[in-house]
């Protein structure tokens, strides 16, 4: 068993601002030895109360849905079983609770955290105004992996659905578990806040 537990996250989205609208949220649980995608968590949610609460929307993001393939596209755009965004938040808190022991040792990757961690950090401030369950020096991001990984090219695993948010959170798992694998021992440190350099600008 690994000593610190790792998160994948990926949403989709109707825009690339910081207020853009999410249309739905996949989170997986990872570590060096697995992919926990049976107790992943998937979300898809509900545009009109979004833009109600400030939420925004591009046309070029729209442009961009409708010239995706039809299992990519039906995703995001057929929003029967649609959530509220308030409670898709209540719903991740949740799941973040129950899958991670230690929330402070926590790594959680996204690619990158400043477009996808950030839309979640938003819509939690405008919606709770309250703040993800992670700590911000928790957030990775995936891009680093996979361009150190650039020799060891991951191909999307068969039966997954691009600019699908869960299958794509599970497809940046797997391309971080190559990294933490590769760099042996020592990445299996927990995280610690003094990591991040911040305490140098205090």
């Amino acid at each position: 068993m690994s000593d610190n537990e790792h998160i994948s996250i990926d949403i989709e989205t109707l825009g690339t601002e910081r207020d853009s609208v999410i249309l739905s949220l996949g989170a997986v649980k990872f570590d060096h030895e697995k992919i926990y995608e049976d107790d992943g968590l998937y979300l898809s949610l509900k545009w009109q109360p979004q833009m109600d609460n400030g939420g925004t929307v591009t046309e070029g993001t729209i442009r961009f849905w409708l010239s995706q393939h039809r299992a990519a596209r039906d995703a995001v755009l057929n929003k029967s079983g649609a959530v509220h965004h308030d409670k898709a938040l209540q719903q991740l808190s949740a799941w973040f609770k129950k899958n991670i022991r230690a929330p402070k040792n926590c790594c959680v990757w996204a690619k990158g955290p400043s477009f996808d961690l950030s839309l979640i950090s938003d819509l939690y401030q405008r919606s709770t105004n309250s703040q993800p369950p992670w700590p911000f020096w928790a957030e990775r991001c995936v891009r680093t992996a996979i361009m150190l990984n650039a020799a060891y090219k991951v191909p999307h695993p068969d039966g997954m659905v691009e600019h699908h948010a869960f299958w794509d959170a599970v497809y940046q798992a797997s391309q971080v578990r190559r990294f933490l694998v590769a760099c042996g021992p020592a990445a299996r440190r927990p995280p610690k806040k003094e990591d991040t350099g911040d305490d140098l600008l205090s």
